[in-house]
């Protein structure tokens, strides 16, 4: 969380992948929304992908 914190991008993609799946925090898909978002602000190909599948799904966010 911490190198996520400072702007890290692949942690924050990792920090998104934790709360999608509940690993060590609580289930929470808009809370990985949220950082896969900063990833992606930063260019990031994994975060990006990540975050569409979110959409595609409808996990967080609204399915679009």
């Amino acid at each position: 969380m911490q190198a996520a914190d400072q702007g890290h991008a692949e942690s924050q993609t990792e920090l998104g992948n934790m709360y999608r799946d509940g690993q060590g925090v609580a289930q929470d898909h808009a809370e990985a929304v949220r950082w896969y978002r900063k990833a992606v602000d930063q260019g990031n190909a994994a975060g990006q992908s990540k975050l569409g599948f979110m959409y595609y799904n409808g996990h967080g966010v609204a399915q679009d």
